[in-house]
């Protein structure tokens, strides 16, 4: 109830809600995108007369709500884009990691075959160029995960 006994005539929660929070202008390509109408625009959408409206927004302060509340946006916007960077990196990171493993077990299963391979040609030698090639691709694959791991 006002202060005369009446039931107040404007609902004026939304009004200061609507003043202070705006309201999101599209969810799907950005979610912290807003709109933030002025006092006569909410003087036209709810009724009362716009002086009527800023009297109030100075009384209870909603010029200082607003401002608080576009900070903390702002603030969810930013956390959510460093949240999205981070996944992403993780996301490379893994691929990479995948990738130096499978490079690695490629080099050690051509190893394995060459060494099995030797085994049954007695007398006969490795060829060098393909075990220095070999040496130096499982190197390249484990300093790729040392520098993935932060190592």
């Amino acid at each position: 109830m006002s202060r005369r006994g009446h039931y107040p005539k404007y609902q004026w929660h939304e009004i200061r809600a609507a003043y202070v929070e705006g309201h999101i202008v599209d969810e799907q390509r950005d979610a912290f995108a807003r709109a933030w109408p002025t006092m006569e625009e909410l003087a036209t959408i709810y009724g009362p007369n716009h002086e009527v409206v800023r009297r109030r927004a100075s009384a209870e302060r909603w010029q200082d709500q607003r401002e608080q509340f576009q900070l903390e946006v702002e603030q969810a916007r930013r956390r959510a884009l460093i949240d999205s960077r981070v996944q992403r990196a993780v996301s490379v990171d893994d691929r990479g990691l995948q990738a130096a493993e499978a490079g690695l077990a490629l080099v050690t299963l051509r190893l394995t075959f060459l060494v099995n391979e030797q085994r049954g040609l007695q007398g006969q030698s490795l060829d060098a160029r393909e075990l220095a090639g070999l040496g130096l691709a499982a190197k390249r694959f484990v300093d790729v995960k040392a520098q993935i791991l932060g190592q």
